[in-house]
């Protein structure tokens, strides 16, 4: 359960150097955040089971989730993704 919650905290770690603002940084246009990610991971010595969720918890890599860990953060994140998108297409229809 501990690596699911520090999984949950740091999958997404590198967004805060993917953006300036609302403007995209060359962080995210160049690398993308699970790559990044994974560089914060290790920059602070976090375990490889951190580093794994952090790469595979996005499409945006071929690294598929390894451990059931990393699936369910996975899963959660696709989850909150389309929420996301739902909302924001919700929005658009209410206008």
């Amino acid at each position: 359960m501990d690596t699911v919650v520090a999984g949950a905290l740091i999958h997404d770690v590198s967004k805060l150097a993917e953006f300036d603002g609302m403007a995209e940084t060359p962080v995210y246009n160049l690398l993308g955040h699970p790559y990044y990610g994974i560089y914060v991971v290790a920059a602070v010595d976090l375990p490889v089971e951190l580093a794994h969720i952090v790469l595979s918890h996005t499409s945006r890599t071929p690294v598929e989730p390894a451990t059931i860990e990393a699936e369910l953060i996975r899963r959660a994140d696709e989850v909150a993704a389309a929420a996301i998108r739902s909302q924001a297409t919700d929005d658009l229809r209410t206008v």
